[in-house]
């Protein structure tokens, strides 16, 4: 079902509603005992790729944050500014999802990557690799705002000797972004989850599980899925200079007959000033059709 900008009504939105309601938990719970401090973040991330579609896309998201963070809890809240090439993948929290953009009914209809081959033996095991060949595809540019999303996380099991810490994370977005050049999904999204973080001397673990409540195109219905993601890391340099490889993806398809998001990157950071602000730089490259074949992203941060 279709759930429109601020009426909160129906399956999705209801369960927005329950993010929207632990992330302010999250914020209200831990207020009045943890010292805060703010911090300010911005990124600018490039990503191309074809997708399941002729042609390829190029996407710029120019991303700015602000966040409080406290003993047990974080805030954040943050808006992009988006430029496509092509408005054939629109753009959600979880990345940009190959919707079609105006011409929908034409990836609805699509029987996939792993459909049988019409006309061939099925002892022959031909498989399909429909790509998605759209009609008008003249020159296009379009610059725009993109949806806002606010997050936030609570410490349910913290600790400093190396043992496991877990904390509740929660996720909300809304519809406010122009649906047809792809800069959002015109409904709302909402996401519950855990992490997981654990040290062994300068190593890091990081898990991430989270279940997704997507809204729906006008024309094309986005599943529900389980984000995961697994990140091992290092820290060099007392601390100042930090390095990850990760990978992420969802355990379901987000649209029927389009193979779930995979991706697997890599990434730096470098923080100053006993870490009052610092750069970093990430790359990542898609394993799945439904993600760019390539992304990177640079950005910074500053805590005040």
């Amino acid at each position: 079902m279709r759930v429109f900008p601020f009426q909160p009504v129906g399956r999705v939105s209801r369960h927005c509603l329950l993010a929207l309601v632990a992330i302010t938990w999250m914020g209200v719970y831990a207020y009045p005992a943890d010292a805060q401090q703010w911090t300010y973040n911005t990124s600018l991330r490039y990503s191309t790729g074809t997708y399941i579609f002729s042609e390829r896309t190029h996407t710029l998201a120019f991303t700015h944050g602000l966040g409080i963070r406290g003993d047990r809890y974080d805030l954040s809240f943050s808006i992009p500014l988006l430029y496509q090439s092509s408005p054939w993948i629109s753009y959600t929290p979880i990345g940009g999802v190959p919707s079609g953009g105006p011409q929908q009914d034409v990836v609805r209809q699509r029987r996939g990557r792993h459909a049988s081959t019409e006309g061939q033996s099925k002892q022959s095991g031909s498989r399909s690799r429909d790509t998605v060949i759209l009609q008008d595809t003249v020159s296009y540019q379009d610059v725009g705002i993109g949806d806002p999303s606010v997050s936030a996380s609570f410490a349910l099991i913290t600790s400093k000797d190396q043992r496991p810490s877990i904390r509740l994370t929660a996720s909300a977005k809304a519809p406010v972004a122009d649906e047809d050049s792809g800069f959002g999904t015109g409904a709302w999204d909402g996401a519950l989850g855990l992490r997981l973080t654990q040290r062994v001397e300068t190593w890091f673990l990081f898990a991430d599980v989270a279940y997704w409540w997507l809204g729906d195109l006008d024309g094309l219905e986005l599943n529900d899925s389980i984000a995961y993601s697994a990140s091992i890391g290092r820290a060099f340099l007392d601390g100042q200079l930090g390095a990850l490889i990760s990978v992420a993806g969802y355990e379901a398809e987000i649209i029927d007959n389009v193979e779930p998001p995979v991706q697997v990157g890599a990434g730096l950071s470098y923080f100053l000033d006993n870490g009052s602000y610092g750069i970093n730089t990430s790359f990542y490259v898609g394993i799945s059709e439904s993600v760019p074949g390539f992304s990177t992203s640079i950005g910074g941060f500053v805590r005040f």
